[in-house]
């Protein structure tokens, strides 16, 4: 897929100039999901605001997430290879800490 290959090379770029990836642990993880929530709520209220319905909003939200979870579990099925997403397709996930 291009979009991953894109990420390869700037992945490689970015190491090549002192760059530290670092993944979160999934404790950290549940911080950010936690974080997220009034950003998610904002986005809510000012598409309400301009005339949508809550649910058709929220509604969209769970499509995005039910696709996002489906995408990522095919990847790791096909075994697509990413830059940076789940460990199970990251070729160099033993090289990067």
């Amino acid at each position: 897929m291009t979009w991953n290959a894109i990420d390869f090379v700037g992945k490689a770029f970015g190491m090549s100039k002192g760059v530290e990836f670092v993944d979160l642990p999934p404790s950290e993880l549940q911080v950010w999901q936690a974080a997220v929530i009034p950003v998610i709520d904002d986005y809510v209220k000012r598409m309400v605001d301009k005339g949508f319905s809550e649910a058709e909003v929220k509604g969209w939200i769970k499509f995005l997430r039910e696709r996002s979870d489906f995408w990522t579990k095919k990847q790791i099925t096909l075994r697509i290879p990413s830059a940076v997403g789940p460990p199970e397709v990251r070729p160099e996930a033993s090289i990067i800490k």
